[in-house]
C-alpha cells in the first residue's frame, strides 16, 4: 500500500504543477492578445491588412524570448513554445497533417525532479502521459475506440494495465 501511497502523492504533485502551468501558459496568450490589441488600437499606429513572418518572439526585458511562435522543427506545421524568465522551454504546441500535441514541463527541468505531462492525438488514438522525474509514468490511450490505462514503475515495469493483459 506504501507504493500506491507514493504514486497518488506524486499524481496530485503533477497535477498541481499541470494546473500551474497551464494557467501561467494561459496568461501568457491572454497578456500576449491584450498587447496585440492595445497596438491594434492605438491611434498612432498603422494598420496593416496582413503580417506575414517566419517567427514572431515575444521577449522580456532582457531579451529572453517568452513566447515564440513560428513553423514546427520539420516545417509541416505550426509551433508555439512558451518560456520561463530564465529561458528554459515549459511548454509547446505543435501541429501538422494528423498530427497534435501539447506539452508541459515541470520548472526543475536539468534535474531529477522533472516531470513531464502531455497530450498527443494523431488519426485513431488520443493520448495522455504523465512521467515522473524516475521514469515511472501513467498512460492513458483511446485507440480505435478502445480505451486503456497504464502505469509503469521506474524501471519500465507494468503496474496496472487496464483492460488487463496477460
Amino acid at each position: 500500500m506504501d507504493a500506491i501511497d507514493r504514486l497518488t502523492a506524486r499524481l496530485e504533485k503533477l497535477e498541481t504543477e499541470n494546473r500551474r502551468l497551464r494557467l501561467v501558459g494561459f496568461g501568457c496568450v491572454c497578456g500576449f492578445c491584450f498587447l496585440a490589441l492595445v497596438a491594434w488600437r492605438s491611434p498612432n499606429t498603422q494598420k496593416f491588412e496582413s503580417l506575414q513572418v517566419q517567427k514572431l518572439e515575444v521577449v522580456d526585458s532582457r531579451g529572453v524570448p517568452l513566447i515564440t511562435l513560428s513553423p514546427n522543427r520539420n516545417n509541416a506545421g505550426g509551433s508555439i513554445v512558451l518560456r520561463d524568465s530564465s529561458g528554459d522551454k515549459r511548454s509547446w504546441w505543435e501541429t501538422e497533417p494528423g498530427i497534435a500535441r501539447i506539452v508541459f514541463e515541470s520548472a526543475n527541468a536539468t534535474s531529477d525532479d522533472k516531470t513531464i505531462a502531455g497530450l498527443s492525438s494523431v488519426p485513431g488514438c488520443a493520448q495522455l502521459s504523465l512521467l515522473g522525474p524516475k521514469g515511472g509514468s501513467v498512460v492513458s490511450m483511446v485507440q480505435r475506440d478502445r480505451p486503456s490505462v497504464t502505469l509503469q514503475d521506474t524501471n519500465g515495469r507494468s503496474l496496472f494495465t487496464a483492460p488487463w493483459t496477460k
